[in-house]
């Protein structure tokens, strides 16, 4: 999955429309993992396969935002916390929310200024 998130990032942008077409294809691997494993894996190794998705996803998104230069203020920014508000409804829909809140999940997603 981590090698997915990479490809889908390496030709993301900051920008309309939302959710972007990477994004989309995140969600979509996202789909396809789900589908494959909900009836193999007991909930709670769910959640935690999940929880680790999902840590991978803002380790990559935040050399992302450092390659774009998206600081926390401006438009880009809302354009990210946008992206992000379908990724965690996505999880929502799958029966994975609660994971991680995306406030928790934006702490520290941030570059410097």
């Amino acid at each position: 999955m981590s090698d997915t998130l990479e490809r889908q990032f390496a030709s993301w942008e900051a920008r309309s429309p939302v959710p972007s077409p990477a994004f989309n294809g995140i969600l979509k691997a996202v789909s396809k993992l789900h589908e494959a494993v909900s009836g193999v894996l007991p909930p709670q190794q769910m959640y935690k396969l999940f929880e680790k998705i999902t840590s991978v996803l803002k380790e990559k998104l935040k050399v992302h935002l450092v390659r774009l230069n998206v600081s926390s203020v401006g438009p880009k920014s809302w354009v990210v916390t946008s992206e992000l508000t379908f990724y965690f409804n996505h999880l929502e829909s799958l029966g994975l929310g609660g994971l991680v809140s995306q406030e928790e999940f934006t702490s520290g997603l941030w570059p410097a200024r």
